[in-house]
């Protein structure tokens, strides 16, 4: 499925084994009895726009981690133009972040995410120039 996998994650996983890591997801959050308001924005975090019945603050939670999905696959495909300018137009219109803010955002995480990797003591692969791609 080569970069698909990257740019359509639900396509190929809903094709590959008939759900999407954003249902499997969500599901697993309610057996684990967590709320409604943390459960649909992983469920819809993909397509947040779906949400349309939801409330500002679960519309926003689904956006935040469809940016971070986002986000994610960065150093994967920050070559690829129109997926690029998807991303810094998300973080702009949703959140009001332009190209510099982002990056400050990124940069942040980056230290936070290499801690979270010792504390679970597993490493953690970060493009060692994941701002500056």
């Amino acid at each position: 499925h080569g970069d698909r996998h990257t740019t359509d994650p639900t396509g190929v996983e809903a094709e590959v084994f008939g759900l999407d890591h954003a249902e499997i997801g969500a599901e697993l959050l309610l057996r684990w009895n967590l709320p409604q308001h943390l459960v649909e924005p992983v469920r819809h975090h993909h397509a947040p726009d779906r949400m349309e019945r939801a409330g500002p603050a679960l519309l926003d939670r689904a956006h935040v981690i469809h940016l971070a999905s986002q986000l994610v696959h960065f150093d994967q495909v920050s070559n690829d133009p129109a997926w690029l300018g998807r991303v810094l137009a998300t973080a702009d219109d949703r959140f009001g972040l332009g190209h510099a803010d982002l990056l400050a955002v990124v940069g942040a995480a980056v230290p936070k995410i290499e801690e979270f990797g010792r504390l679970i003591n597993q490493a953690v692969a970060l493009s060692p120039e994941f701002v500056g791609v």
